[in-house]
């Protein structure tokens, strides 16, 4: 968790939970579980995120989280893909984001395979230092 909140208590983790089934409710998205296929272990999750003032303006992020055992090991990139492909084929979103910590380096190769460019930086309330924020827009 060094570039999310820290590890969080369960009451978090279920306060969590359900701001994302208020995220479908409100908004129609919101995470995904990650699934490995061969054991069908839970290993993370990836999906859409609403954020309300990104530099000022209404933004939709991708995001996820995996389990440290399964890091490069493509699921971030293939995980990423498939919700890509959901936000703009199926729910027809013309602009996808991502806020990354700078030095988070393994996220930034993600968000660049999945054809997002850097464009600018953001600091969100809270934060000791500006987050990078890459864009997509849908072709």
């Amino acid at each position: 968790m060094r570039f999310g909140n820290g590890v969080q208590t369960k009451e978090q983790a279920q306060e969590w939970i359900h701001a994302r089934i208020e995220s479908y409710e409100k908004h129609g998205f919101g995470a995904y579980i990650i699934v490995e296929q061969s054991t069908n272990e839970v290993i993370g999750y990836c999906g859409l995120f609403y954020v309300p003032d990104v530099n000022g303006k209404h933004e939709v992020a991708i995001g996820y989280r995996l389990a440290r055992s399964r890091w490069g090991s493509g699921y971030a990139s293939e995980a990423t893909q498939a919700v890509k492909d959901y936000a703009f084929n199926h729910l027809n979103l013309s602009r996808l984001i991502a806020t990354i910590d700078p030095e988070n380096s393994a996220s930034i190769r993600v968000a660049e395979k999945l054809g997002m460019t850097h464009e600018s930086n953001v600091m969100f309330e809270g934060y000791t230092h500006p987050d990078y924020v890459f864009a997509l827009n849908k072709q």
